[in-house]
């Protein structure tokens, strides 16, 4: 079965297939049609006291961003802009995830494992960035996809997105 989505912003297919006899194989082939976007944040912009209804996801703890966790909020308190304006706080916080060392562990890693750790895959990076970016008030989302290159190989990336004056703005 064939299942096709469009939104204004990107077209999902999703295929599935139930095979009660045993293995199966999915041969595909992949077109996309990239255009560059590029996001210009007002300096000036403050990181808003609400947010739209439903945002509340975005902005809370998970058992693998950890807001809570005293590691997460001393170092919110470091990346935190002193007059509380979104883009110098997203960019404090890109830049300290972004010296983190980088490390291709299996499986899922934390934030609070990549702060301590000091090094992390996409996926626990991206956690890192989430959890700073929630706790100091900026809704931010895990965003995962393939990286579709020639060849057998497959490699799963991760990266994330912050909710900024009505857009979800990526990260990687």
């Amino acid at each position: 079965d064939f299942r096709r989505e469009q939104t204004p912003q990107y077209v999902i297919g999703e295929w599935s297939r139930y095979n009660a006899s045993g293995p199966y194989q999915v041969l595909y082939s992949y077109t996309a049609q990239i255009r560059p976007a590029r996001y210009e944040l007002d300096p000036g912009l403050r990181i808003p006291d609400h947010y739209p209804k439903g945002f509340n996801q975005y902005l809370t703890a998970t058992e693998v961003i950890q807001l809570e966790h005293p590691l997460i909020r001393e170092l919110s308190t470091r990346v935190r802009d002193p007059e509380h304006r979104v883009r110098a706080t997203l960019r404090s916080i890109y830049e300290y995830v972004s010296s983190l060392g980088s490390q291709p562990f299996k499986g899922t890693t934390d934030a609070v494992t990549a702060a301590k750790l000091g090094e992390a895959s996409c996926n626990g990076k991206s956690r890192l960035f989430i959890a700073l970016a929630r706790v100091n008030g900026i809704p931010a989302r895990l965003v995962g996809g393939l990286i579709l290159t020639p060849g057998s190989k497959r490699t799963s990336h991760q990266w994330l997105e912050a909710y900024v004056a009505g857009h979800w703005v990526p990260f990687d």
